[in-house]
């Protein structure tokens, strides 16, 4: 199972953009540009995080190896943010192996969970809705978390992006329950099913 193309190839893939996700969200927090501030709030936010290892586990058919996958690719992205924050800061602070440790434990403990619910998510039809609108619901959350206790202090630029965060994923939300819906409807041999479509 681990040994097809497609696994090599996906795996790859996946480490390759955990890499890039662990380098590019501290190097876009340098900038002073209003759109670098604005990826460097999107790729640091925590639902974000949670939607590559769940995109990665929907990129895979087997559920074992969306587990697998998901969580060494979200422990590389960990491993390549403190390390590239270290890199910036030019220099030593022993702190960052404690949260390198305490986040790459995180990410081998929730990694194969927000992989599976990727995995789950391909389901067809109402059976996967429920994973499907998980990473929009997350973003939801949080986003109006930081709003509410962030935006002050964090400035226009922090409350426009979690602002243009939720609403994008309220209408994600929106979009993919009428999708299923709609789906539902029109198929009557779905309805008999009920939920195995």
């Amino acid at each position: 199972m681990f040994t097809s193309r497609s696994f090599v190839l996906t795996s790859v893939a996946a480490l390759a953009a955990g890499a890039a996700l662990g380098i590019g969200a501290p190097l876009l927090g340098a900038t002073e540009a209003t759109v670098g501030n604005a990826i460097h709030l999107t790729l640091s936010g925590g639902w974000f995080w949670a939607a590559f290892s769940f995109c990665v586990g929907f990129a895979r058919t087997s559920r074992l190896e969306s587990a697998v996958l998901s969580s060494v690719s979200l422990v590389v992205a960990v491993v390549t943010y403190y390390v590239t924050k270290l890199w910036q800061e030019g220099s030593f602070d022993s702190s960052v192996f404690s949260r390198i440790i305490f986040w790459s434990m995180a990410a081998a403990a929730f990694g194969p969970i927000l992989g599976v619910a990727g995995n789950l998510a391909r389901n067809h039809g109402l059976r996967g809705l429920a994973f499907r609108v998980l990473i929009p619901l997350m973003a939801i959350v949080e986003t109006s978390q930081r709003i509410r206790l962030e935006s002050p202090s964090m400035g226009a630029t922090a409350g426009a992006t979690w602002g243009c965060i939720r609403l994008v994923a309220v209408a994600a939300v929106f979009a993919l329950v009428g999708h299923a819906v709609i789906i539902w409807r029109l198929r009557p041999g779905v309805r008999r099913r009920g939920f195995d479509a």
